[in-house]
């Protein structure tokens, strides 16, 4: 089996791209773990990461009642997707405002906010789903 390289991104400012490339010729499907991988990170993005206000990703969010409401309503927290293709996969949040709480462009009304970071919980979350999988492969 040829090496693997997996590709761990932010994709602007919509959501976390797992991609892999170079992984062989006889893997040229990987949608099972790419599905298990991109929901667990979502799981753990939509109770980790707000039950802790951005502490379980290394940027706690600033307090503040102009826009602690969108805590309480849960309609970002509730809103996040994960997809997953033959060789990617992806977490997001559909959520028209989701961009702007991600920006790191200057503002003046909402500070950042983000809630997708590739930090060592989702990378880890990722590999052990796949090292999972692959335990169960039969290469020969």
């Amino acid at each position: 089996m040829a090496g693997a390289t997996f590709n761990f991104k932010i994709d602007g400012l919509h959501g976390l791209n797992i991609d892999i490339r170079e992984w062989g010729e006889k893997v040229t499907n990987l949608k099972t773990p790419m599905q298990e991988s991109t929901k667990q990170v979502k799981e753990w993005t939509e109770t980790a990461v707000f039950a802790t206000e951005g502490g379980a990703i290394g940027e706690a969010w600033p307090s503040g009642k102009s826009y602690h409401g969108l805590i309480v309503t849960g309609n970002m927290a509730g809103n996040f997707k994960n997809e997953a293709k033959r060789m990617s996969g992806m977490v997001f949040n559909p959520t028209s405002y989701f961009k702007y709480h991600q920006s790191t462009r200057p503002r003046t009304k909402m500070p950042y906010r983000p809630m997708l970071l590739w930090v060592e919980k989702n990378i880890d979350i990722a590999f052990k789903v796949f090292q999972a999988w692959l335990a169960t492969m039969r290469w020969g």
